[in-house]
């Protein structure tokens, strides 16, 4: 079996968009004026929070997978950011 990474890519990347535009709603463009140490602190309250709740019995795959996007979101928020400040 041929694993089609540009279908993975494209789904998952669809889901990232679809929750930015949710959580911006509620905190606009932050991540563009916070520390480069905040946004690290993020990633890692993001992987804490999913680490904490993915072992208990009733965490569903619904909550799982909104948990990891999140997670991919606050890396791509990141990774832009660091790629900013490498340019100056």
């Amino acid at each position: 079996m041929t694993v089609n990474y540009e279908v993975l890519v494209k789904e998952f990347s669809e889901e990232m968009l679809k929750r930015l535009l949710e959580k911006r709603e509620k905190y606009g463009d932050s991540w563009l004026s916070v520390s480069i140490d905040q946004l690290r602190r993020r990633v890692i309250d993001e992987v804490t929070e999913w680490v904490t709740e993915a072992f208990k019995p009733d965490y569903n795959k619904e909550d799982e997978m909104k948990e990891l996007i999140d997670i991919a979101n606050q890396c791509l928020l990141l990774y832009f950011r660091l790629k900013e400040v490498t340019k100056l």
